[in-house]
């Protein structure tokens, strides 16, 4: 299945990985690659998060962050990423 970022998702990603960079680098990179190695995983499985709020989507939770997706075809599109403790942000 290709996976399609949203601007979102990625700019949520790189704001995750330079927040946690800020104290700890080492972390931040191993961080980005658990979220992102996961997201390949639910290609792989496209049902394996629970369903979302807005009808289509679904979220995958990876402590303490929140993968927000939809499935279309043969395409995972990443909607945004999350801390599970913030408000969400609505994706389109």
């Amino acid at each position: 299945m290709q996976i399609d970022w949203t601007e979102q998702a990625l700019g949520d990603l790189a704001e995750i990985e330079h927040y946690i960079e800020q104290e700890r680098p080492a972390a931040a990179q191993r961080v980005a690659a658990h979220l992102v190695s996961s997201v390949e995983h639910v290609a792989e499985f496209p049902q394996l998060g629970r369903r979302g709020r807005r009808p289509g989507t679904r979220n995958l939770i990876i402590p303490p962050y929140v993968i927000s997706y939809r499935v279309r075809s043969r395409r995972l599109e990443i909607l945004s990423i999350w801390h599970g403790r913030r408000r969400r942000q609505v994706a389109t």
